[in-house]
């Protein structure tokens, strides 16, 4: 994975499959990469037809996981989802929201984008 320009941290390196189940009728998606050795997997539980208007973002959800640190808090508590946009010309866009898990939950938040892009 590539920085947006402007943007701060390191290169990463991410490996991830995106599938319909049709056993379990949900679709799955499951990433690891080399910034923290966690796998993440999400699922929904939307009809295959869902995929065939391609103009909607797909709403997965994941479980809670630790964060060791986030801005100024240590080892924070978090349930997430990805949304995976449609796919256009160039490519597609998958956007991580976070929302806190505490005794004072908070509002969920977008945390990365990540854009997809077809080589030239």
């Amino acid at each position: 994975m590539e920085l947006a320009p402007g943007a701060k941290g390191q290169p990463f390196t991410r490996m991830s499959y995106f599938d319909y189940n049709t056993v379990g009728r949900q679709y799955e998606y499951f990433s690891i990469d080399s910034r923290a050795p966690q796998m993440m997997n999400e699922r929904g539980s939307f009809s295959k037809s869902h995929d065939q208007r391609g103009n909607e973002p797909l709403s997965l959800w994941g479980d809670i996981f630790v964060a060791p640190q986030w801005g100024n808090t240590a080892n924070a508590a978090f349930r997430y989802r990805i949304v995976i946009g449609p796919i256009n010309e160039n490519g597609q866009s998958i956007r991580l929201y976070l929302t806190p898990v505490s005794a004072q939950p908070g509002d969920e938040f977008l945390a990365f984008e990540y854009l997809y892009t077809r080589p030239q």
